[in-house]
């Protein structure tokens, strides 16, 4: 029914953009009936008065045909049967021209026949071949002429011959048959309409399904996007909260261990820094996701040697496969030592010593192998362990935040299990395709893919800071006393001057009588204050002053706006002398 009711609609909007331009060539058609049918002596006012009345009954059909669809004289159940009954109309008129037929010679009245014949055609495509708005005109017009051909003959002067008889049957046969393709023309006129609008239907529902299914995706994206953001954010807080304490005991612990301390003391000590530093790093691994999840970590290329580089590699990571009796092999072929890539040194050595360590982590005994193939214009870089494996079901979410193979009661010795997570976004950063291939039981292979260059080693070295012995005056801003304290006992024990100030206006009385040389504040400050208003209100007195922002804050808009701010931040805890080696290198020491 709902069809019915579409389609139909659909044929009153063409017959209605129709009905503006039919009224002319129709009224033409009819002034030519009526002036070449007032020629003959007999006939003088009725062919106008014929042409009256059509041009009355197009005005009418006009009017209401215009607006068919939106009028408010008309109800939509009555729409189509007053359309038919227009048609009707227009038919009926245009076949009270038999009235005058009787006066006409036979080329008159074929000339009448043609015209209307003419108009008849037009119909078809005026209403869209819909069968009984064409047959309401079409058939009073066709049933007037085989009248008007069939009684009054050829010609009223012409004697009752054999020719005149034949004429009288034949002209009413021939209209007939035509009367017959018009049918026939209308019908697959409507059929080519209906095909059309089946067509536009389809499309329009397709149309529909498409933009639900892209609400629902674009719904879904949306969703996901924030379910991140909330995560990064939650990670964020939550890293904040457990940096603030730890930075405390970080400090605090060094600057213990620059006491006189005896031997029992000291392994205490060693101990303790020991837990901090593995607790440091469990936090470093959320702020590590936060820091790429926010789109600020800043590449730096560098040319060095792929072959050092895995040879330092295996240096490094022999004595560990040695103490768990594993077999560590490296495999690099001699036309391959002077191969150089070019990619952030920092960033690609983490992927590969977290690769690695996930290895030997899984590989209880057997051998843990590094090979090393070229293929085109490219290496291909492969970390193979004849571990445990990983199950199908396990490889679709190893790369997932927090998860863990085979440690569901979450031991704090497997980590947080971010490793690979951290992996998964620099792979991408660096833009290196990575394969992994696992079978449960029989082991692991990981092959990172990475383009070559010709060139010089020119990195993977560590760097050393330059030492100086100049006196070193720095500001320190917190609004925690342990924390300055600590900060105060760490930088005096190794000679350098401290001034400490516990917000932005503490800092700004210190600067009235003391010029320091590079300042330490901490982000959040009490109340309103915080360490970007330091930074700001000290360097509108001291504009060149170094100075970095310490915090345990790890959410993406703090890291932009401190980016933004050109002002480097720290993150909580903060080992004292990566902290020194920072000031060193600010102030070119």
């Amino acid at each position: 029914m709902e069809y019915r009711k579409k389609l139909e609609e659909e044929f009153l909007e063409v017959i209605s953009n129709h009905s503006a331009a039919i009224p002319f060539p129709v009224f033409l058609a009819a002034l030519l009936m009526a002036v070449s049918a007032s020629i003959s002596p007999d006939l003088t006012y009725l062919p106008f008065i014929w042409l009256l009345a059509v041009f009355f009954v197009l005005l009418v059909r006009w009017f209401f045909l215009r607006d068919i669809l939106t009028s408010k004289y008309v109800s939509k159940e009555n729409r189509m049967t007053l359309v038919i009954r227009l048609s009707l109309l227009n038919g009926l008129v245009h076949a009270s021209a038999i009235s005058f037929f009787d006066q006409l010679d036979s080329p008159e009245r074929a000339v009448q026949t043609l015209l209307l014949l003419g108009v008849s055609v037009g119909a078809v495509a005026t209403t869209s071949g819909h069968r009984q708005i064409f047959s309401a005109f079409a058939f009073p017009v066709f049933i007037s002429l085989f009248l008007s051909w069939g009684l009054f003959g050829v010609d009223k002067t012409v004697e009752d011959t054999f020719e005149k008889q034949f004429y009288r049957y034949a002209i009413p046969f021939f209209l007939l048959l035509f009367l017959m393709v018009l049918l026939s023309l209308a019908k697959n006129y409507r059929k080519m309409f209906t095909e059309s609008f089946n067509m536009r239907s389809q499309e329009e529902k397709t149309n529909a399904k498409l933009k639900g299914l892209n609400t629902q995706l674009t719904q879904a994206l949306e969703e996901t996007t924030e379910a991140n953001a909330s995560k990064t954010r939650f990670l964020a807080a939550a890293s904040h909260d457990l940096r603030q304490p730890i930075h405390t005991l970080t400090f605090s612990s060094t600057a213990l261990s620059l006491q006189n301390l005896d031997d029992e003391s000291r392994r205490i000590s060693r101990n303790m820094d020991k837990a901090i530093q593995a607790l440091s790093k469990q936090m470093d691994s959320l702020l590590d996701i936060s820091k790429l999840d926010a789109g600020v970590v800043e590449l730096e290329p560098e040319v060095f040697s792929l072959h050092d580089f895995l040879n330092q590699l295996h240096i490094n990571n022999l004595p560990q496969m040695q103490d768990k009796h594993v077999e560590f092999t490296l495999d690099l072929p001699v036309v391959m030592e002077n191969l150089d890539i070019e990619t952030d040194y920092v960033q690609f050595s983490r992927i590969v010593n977290n690769l690695l360590n996930n290895a030997l982590k899984h590989t209880e005994e057997g051998q843990i192998s590094i090979e090393l193939k070229k293929v085109g214009g490219k290496a291909l870089l492969s970390i193979i362990d004849t571990g445990e494996g990983i199950s199908e079901d396990d490889q679709k979410k190893i790369f997932d935040e927090f998860f863990q193979v085979k440690n569901p009661q979450r031991s704090s010795k497997e980590g947080l299990g971010l490793g690979l997570s951290i992996v998964k976004r620099l792979i991408k950063l660096l833009d290196m395709p990575f394969q992994l291939q696992s079978v449960l039981g029989e082991g692991t292979k990981v092959t990172l893919e990475i383009p070559l260059i010709n060139g010089n080693n020119e990195g993977g070295e560590e760097q050393e800071f330059p030492s100086s012995d100049a006196r070193i005056n720095i500001l320190c801003v917190d609004d925690d006393e342990q924390i300055l304290e600590a900060l105060r006992t760490v930088f005096e024990a190794i000679g350098y001057g401290v001034y400490l100030a516990s917000g932005t206006d503490a800092a700004m009385g210190v600067i009235e009588y003391h010029t320091p040389d590079i300042l330490l504040a901490d982000l959040r400050l009490e109340g309103e204050d915080s360490g970007f208003e330091t930074v700001r209100s000290v360097r509108e007195v001291l504009p060149n002053l170094p100075a970095f922002l310490i915090t345990g804050n790890i959410d993406p808009q703090s890291l932009r706006a401190a980016r933004e701010a050109g002002v480097e931040m720290l993150h909580k805890p903060l080992e004292p002398k990566i902290l020194l080696q920072k000031i060193q290198v600010a102030l070119g020491a």
